[in-house]
């Protein structure tokens, strides 16, 4: 259902960034690190409960992931799978926080990966001004150096130039990522356990808006304007459905396409 190749920390806003003071840019980026780092100490936990999941141990997988959010709260992913986790096991309200504390934390890392891919780049500046300035240094003193020292100088001098940084210094600051359209879809499923059915629809139109080849809420929608007897439009979603890969129910179909007919 929903894939993971991304990343997880946290951050503040880039404008707040930018007017605080000195010491505080120092101590602010110190925790981001801090908080970067925990996200890799708790990545392992987080995929051992993805196998738990997705070899259909609940029990199991809801441990990992808890450990994986008592030891980061930002934790989108986690959360998200917990989420899933209450919703098979009938815990409707606990699922419905559990989605809110993923959309919340989602955006909330979404600035941190652009915050730490600038602070990367800040790094890196910093350490090719520091090479630099050495190579400018040792260039001047092979230039009047004689001998043995001129080669050695010469030696480092090449050696250092092939750790230039500067192609990195080119890499483009990623954007920052939408929340993903599956965390809207799920959100969307637990409102229909819950009968609040504008909600669900809400959810489902964001999840085809982030993910126009979302199948599963095209036929989720078409279900809902079945339920309000608006056939044309269920049928516009149904179809869409079946063009973006859903399973749709035959008798389902069957049932609508007689509806549209009268």
């Amino acid at each position: 259902m929903y894939t993971f190749n991304r990343f997880v920390t946290t951050a503040l806003v880039c404008l707040l960034l930018a007017s605080l003071t000195g010491w505080a840019q120092e101590d602010y980026s110190r925790s981001e690190k801090l908080i970067y780092e925990t996200y890799r100490a708790v990545n392992k936990s987080f995929e051992k409960g993805k196998d738990f999941y997705e070899n259909g141990n609940l029990v199991k997988a809801r441990k990992e992931f808890q450990d994986v959010v008592e030891r980061m709260a930002e934790h989108a992913d986690a959360y998200f799978f917990l989420s899933q986790i209450s919703y098979k096991e009938g815990k409707i309200d606990e699922a419905l926080e559990e989605i809110q504390q993923a959309k919340d934390n989602y955006k909330f890392i979404a600035k941190m990966k652009i915050n730490m891919h600038q602070i990367m780049l800040n790094q890196l500046r910093e350490q090719q001004d520091d090479i630099e300035e050495r190579l400018n240094s040792m260039r001047e003193a092979a230039a009047t150096a004689t001998g043995p020292q001129k080669s050695k100088l010469s030696a480092e001098v090449t050696k250092l130039e092939g750790r230039t940084i500067v192609n990195r210094l080119n890499e483009r600051i990623p954007e920052e990522e939408e929340t993903p359209a599956d965390y809207f879809y799920f959100h969307g499923n637990i409102f229909v356990k819950q009968k609040k059915y504008q909600e669900a629809h809400d959810q489902y139109i964001e999840a085809v808006r982030i993910n126009p080849k979302h199948g599963d809420a095209y036929n989720n929608l078409a279900s809902l304007y079945y339920m309000v007897k608006k056939y044309s439009q269920a049928m516009e979603y149904l179809k869409l459905a079946e063009e973006n890969g859903a399973e749709v129910n035959p008798k389902f179909k069957q049932a609508l396409e007689q509806q549209v007919k009268k």
